[in-house]
């Protein structure tokens, strides 16, 4: 086999196709090859892809959403905490838990049905938002047939069903 023949600049016949990059554009040598480095590269991810979508189409995982209903819980539960302790009138012992919701609010007082954004704010671990994510839950899907049924509005879990269920009812 010849060695391919030298042109003029000293460049190979090999690089002749590209010499426009090199006498019209200015490219030193090196930047060519990066060029034609980086175009190969770019054909290779093009056919890589090309076979996967053609030959391998269930290869594809599709991305679940994150349920950050847990940890809404879990913030929700710990900043309830805090604020407890921080307005609470005297010492309390680490383990003691009142049953008394903030306001007063009194074991069975409040229907989901019938309740409106403030009373539903008053009750642990409902915020203004959790109030109007259930009265829209309400509206969209009815009356409630039981407390359990607050699990199907986005954000509350076990958790914080379980702290407001001694305060509402449904009548």
């Amino acid at each position: 086999m010849e060695p391919c023949p030298k042109l003029p600049g000293g460049e190979s016949s090999s690089m002749k196709p590209l010499a426009f990059l090199h006498e019209k554009l200015g490219f030193t040598r090196t930047e060519v090859r990066v060029i034609v480095l980086l175009g190969w590269t770019l054909l290779a991810g093009l056919g890589v892809r090309w076979v996967r979508e053609r030959y391998f189409p269930d290869d594809r995982q599709e991305i679940q959403p994150f349920d950050y209903t847990r940890h809404d819980s879990v913030f929700m539960a710990r900043s309830q905490l805090i604020d407890s302790l921080a307005t609470s009138p005297g010492p309390r012992s680490p383990g003691h838990h009142s049953k008394a919701a903030p306001g007063g609010l009194q074991p069975n007082s409040i229907d989901l049905n019938a309740a409106t954004r403030e009373q539903l704010i008053q009750l642990p671990g409902i915020g203004p938002q959790f109030a109007d994510r259930i009265l829209e839950f309400r509206d969209e899907h009815g009356p409630f047939g039981a407390v359990d049924d607050l699990t199907r509005v986005r954000g509350i879990g076990p958790k914080k069903l379980a702290k407001i269920r001694p305060f509402v009812r449904i009548r």
